[in-house]
């Protein structure tokens, strides 16, 4: 697939693939040119790294990426898609039980927070992510930083209380849904 890459291939599902590694997912985004939509998940090989690759290489392009059924993934890979994919629009990190934190404060001064993160990230999945942080700054982030969230699906995330959806619910006008089934703090 990536020796002759292709100039039209926009979508990619890989799904449930132990024998995809890091270097292929470097091999599609830097060969697959017109690649705008990822689906690595459950593909248990890949780390890190593929996420850094995906926001280094693709930034510009990468529009949808489901990545979701990884221990492997944790706030070093999701970091640089928050802050490099401005024109990602739907991001899937369900089931990645490691991951503690979504977005990156850059400067917290007299409680206004400058954010750099996917300002047009419009679906949002974290479903099961059992390690997300408790942490009402992670909310306030959430809802601060991702204003153009439409969807976000947060079933059965332990650190979802009442004052964390609040801040979601109440930070974010553009919220049409949100899916918290499992959650025992509300």
């Amino acid at each position: 697939l990536c020796k002759g890459g292709s100039l039209t291939l926009k979508v990619l599902v890989c799904r449930h693939n132990d024998m995809l590694r890091d270097r292929d997912v470097l091999c599609f985004a830097t060969h697959l040119a017109a690649l705008e939509e990822l689906d690595i998940s459950f593909c248990s090989k890949i780390t890190d790294k593929s996420l850094i690759h995906i926001a280094n290489i693709m930034k510009d392009r990468i529009i949808a990426l489901r990545a979701s059924g990884n221990a492997n993934f944790t706030y070093t890979g999701t970091t640089p898609l928050m802050m490099e994919c401005e024109v990602l629009k739907l991001l899937d990190l369900s089931q990645c039980p490691n991951i503690g934190y979504i977005g990156m404060i850059i400067q917290s001064t007299n409680k206004v927070l400058t954010q750099y993160v996917s300002r047009d990230l419009t679906r949002l999945y974290l479903d099961d992510c059992s390690g997300l942080n408790h942490s009402q700054l992670t909310a306030e982030y959430i809802a601060a930083g991702l204003g153009h969230l439409t969807h976000i699906s947060m079933n059965n995330v332990q650190c979802c209380d009442d004052n964390f959806m609040m801040s979601i619910v109440m930070g974010i006008p553009s919220l049409q849904s949100i899916t918290s089934c499992g959650c025992k703090l509300i």
